[in-house]
């Protein structure tokens, strides 16, 4: 049943960057929320009114880069459905309320996300999929998706993807090196290839993710209209300002870099790269964010040492090292992340919209760990 009520609050982040409103109140009718502000002597008490004063609302996170079907944490094989039903609860568990998958293979994320669309479940995490991702054969790849000879039509293979899948996903560049620090691998696709790609995916009205890292790889995937730049890294000023002029989101998942320098040998070679490489990628964070770069949170949960759900908050914590209050952090994670997801439910707290949103202990400045503690969720409009 939808929500109607008042909800005061000691907080309320709405999800758009700007400043928490201190003693908030919210009103709801129906699950739509009708008021957000602050609250005053009369908004009283009375039996519909929830009282949340010391704690902060906060609208439903997104992750905008994992992937659910990876079997790097399965012992016993590839995922398989029980497996990443398992890690879709751990994403709930941590106040997401959607996932935009980065491609596999297998073909079994997209079965479970279409069957469980299918159901029309109760409100539950939303599971975005690409389906496999596309490269040319013999370059980086192999493990998201399918490979394209030198013969095969980039746009000929989204066309036939497209109708399939919520996004199209493309590998534009290698692999960041953990032994060479800055290292660049040229482009998969050219400009032009990468414009009909896209042009073939909005005739189905889907959107498309690039994987491209360095200045080239990243330059043609601007250039060609890509939604968002995936990982990013190395990818410089020039590059920041494109995709400000023409609002290209930017996903920048720099908690792998941080997983990296946990798991391996301090004294080694690799761990020096990775160390150097994340605070680079923190570097371009700080320009972005002075430049006006749209950003979204994305984990790349699935590779080694990022956990899924859990890898969102060490995400956020890195954003605010380079810079991002904790409001705008949220933002990437809300706002920004719903657009790139054209979601209707959850990103801001806006009035006149179905309301999506969590309440989590203490103020914001407890935030992101206060995560793992939520006291009520709404999706949709229905107290969850």
């Amino acid at each position: 049943m939808s929500f109607t009520g008042r909800i005061r609050a000691g907080w309320i982040i709405d999800g758009t960057g700007g400043p928490a409103i201190r003693n908030g109140l919210l009103e709801i009718a129906a699950g739509i929320l009708r008021a957000i502000g602050p609250a005053s002597e009369a908004a009283g008490s009375g039996q519909d009114l929830m009282d949340c004063s010391d704690a902060t609302i906060l609208p439903g996170l997104v992750d905008s880069h994992v992937h659910l079907g990876l079997p790097e944490a399965d012992p016993s094989g590839p995922a398989g459905a029980d497996t990443m039903t398992v890690r879709a609860q751990r994403y709930w568990d941590h106040g997401i309320v959607a996932v935009r998958d980065g491609g596999e293979r297998s073909g079994r994320l997209l079965a479970l996300a279409h069957r469980r669309r299918e159901e029309n479940r109760d409100p539950g995490l939303m599971i975005h999929t690409a389906g496999p991702a596309l490269h040319r054969v013999g370059r980086y790849g192999r493990f998201a998706g399918r490979a394209l000879g030198h013969a095969d039509s980039l746009p000929h293979a989204v066309a036939g993807l497209a109708p399939r899948v919520d996004h199209v996903k493309i590998m534009n560049s290698g692999l960041n090196s953990l032994t060479r620090f800055g290292r660049q691998t040229p482009s998969q696709f050219s400009t032009a290839e990468l414009a009909e790609a896209v042009a073939a995916a909005a005739r189905f009205s889907r959107k498309v993710m690039v994987h491209a890292n360095g200045e080239a790889p990243v330059k043609a995937a601007v250039e060609a209209g890509c939604a968002s730049i995936e990982h990013g890294y190395f990818m410089g000023e020039e590059n920041l300002l494109r995709m400000r002029d023409r609002q290209t989101v930017w996903v920048p998942t720099a908690v792998p870099m941080a997983a990296y320098g946990r798991m391996l040998d301090p004294a080694s070679r690799e761990s020096e790269v990775a160390r150097r490489t994340l605070e680079h990628q923190l570097e371009q964070l700080a320009l972005a964010r002075r430049l006006g770069v749209p950003v979204a949170v994305g984990t790349d949960a699935g590779c080694p040492g990022v956990d899924h759900g859990a890898g969102l908050l060490e995400e956020l914590d890195l954003l605010r090292m380079a810079g991002f209050s904790t409001e705008e952090s949220i933002c990437c994670a809300a706002a920004t992340a719903a657009r790139l997801l054209d979601l209707r439910e959850g990103g801001s707290l806006s009035p006149g919209q179905p309301v999506t949103f969590l309440i989590v202990p203490g103020p914001p400045g407890h935030l992101p760990d206060s995560l793992k503690r939520i006291r009520h969720r709404c999706v949709a409009g229905r107290l969850v």
